[in-house]
C-alpha cells in the first residue's frame, strides 16, 4: 500500500558554495517543509545542488520527517533529483525509521507543483 500526500516548502535558505564559467555553479540549501496526507508532519532537508549553464539543477539531499503524532517518529529519505523547465522532481529511498522497520528501503519519488507544494508517493 503507497504512503501519498502533499508536502509545502515553508523556507528555502541556498547559498551558492562554487562559482564556476558559463554561469554553472554549486549550492547548498537548508529547506524546511510540512507534510500533509497519510504522512502528517514537519521536514528539514539539506541539499546539494549543481547547476548547469541553462540554470537547470541536479541535487541530492537528506531529510528527516518528524511526524506531529509523535516528534520522536522520525523517517529519513536520501534524495536524487533535478529542477528542468521551472519543476522539480525526485526520487528517494527511505534510509531509517525508528518506528516501522518495514519502511526502510522503499523508495518514493516527487514532483513539485505551483506554489511550492508537491506531491510525494512512498511505495
Amino acid at each position: 500500500m503507497a504512503i501519498t500526500g502533499t508536502f509545502q516548502i515553508n523556507n528555502w535558505q541556498e547559498n551558492v558554495t562554487t562559482n564556476m564559467e558559463n554561469n554553472c555553479k554549486i549550492s547548498s540549501a537548508a529547506v524546511a517543509q510540512s507534510y500533509d496526507g497519510d504522512l502528517v508532519g514537519t521536514s528539514q532537508i539539506h541539499y546539494q545542488l549543481y547547476y548547469n549553464s541553462e540554470g537547470n539543477a541536479l541535487f541530492t539531499g537528506y531529510e528527516v520527517i518528524s511526524l506531529s503524532e509523535d516528534l520522536s517518529k522520525k523517517i529519513i529519505l536520501q534524495h536524487q533529483g533535478k529542477f528542468e523547465g521551472g519543476s522539480a522532481s525526485a526520487q528517494f529511498e527511505v534510509i531509517e525509521c525508528n518506528f516501522d522497520a518495514n519502511l526502510i528501503g522503499k523508495t518514493g519519488s516527487f514532483i513539485s507543483k505551483e506554489g511550492g507544494q508537491a506531491d510525494y508517493r512512498i511505495g
